[in-house]
């Protein structure tokens, strides 16, 4: 079973407590912190994304970079106001038990308009690559960077 606690563990109760604090937050009702999957990764991610997936729909900016350590997962359930005469929306029972990043990969709308934006970035691409200013440099200059070797100012030629 469990190992045999001594009998004094103040010290040891009060470890456990305070590791009991840091994985919740006090203010958010408790919001507990998430070990992060690679599949839980992937799908916020997805989330801070999201505004890229449809150009009509704004979202507000995130404020950072970095992933969510305190959230929670729901999951949307529809038939919630079936007592008061309502029936469920189509949107939910269509989208029920998939996460937001399968129901992205599988939109035709999201597919179209990523498709559409690739193709623009490459015309892009393209067009300053015609232009004479996306031209690759000559090996020699590629070996060795621009500004390697020499002093800064101009040597003499004697």
């Amino acid at each position: 079973g469990a190992p045999v606690r001594p009998a004094d563990d103040k010290s040891l109760r009060r470890k456990e407590a305070k590791k009991l604090r840091d994985s919740r937050l006090e203010k958010w009702y408790g919001l507990r912190k998430r070990e992060l999957t690679p599949e839980l990764e992937k799908e916020l991610k997805a989330i801070k994304l999201r505004a890229n997936v449809d150009p009509k729909r704004f979202y507000k900016s995130n404020d950072s970079k970095a992933l969510p350590k305190y959230f929670t997962i729901a999951t949307e359930v529809g038939g919630g106001l079936a007592p008061a005469g309502e029936k469920a929306s189509k949107e939910v029972t269509a989208h029920s038990g998939r996460s937001f990043l399968s129901e992205v990969l599988r939109s035709e709308k999201a597919q179209e308009w990523t498709r559409k934006r690739l193709l623009e970035v490459h015309e892009r691409g393209q067009a300053s690559f015609r232009s004479g200013h996306g031209q690759a440099r000559p090996k020699k200059a590629q070996a060795r960077g621009k500004h390697r070797g020499g002093s800064w100012k101009k040597q003499r030629k004697s």
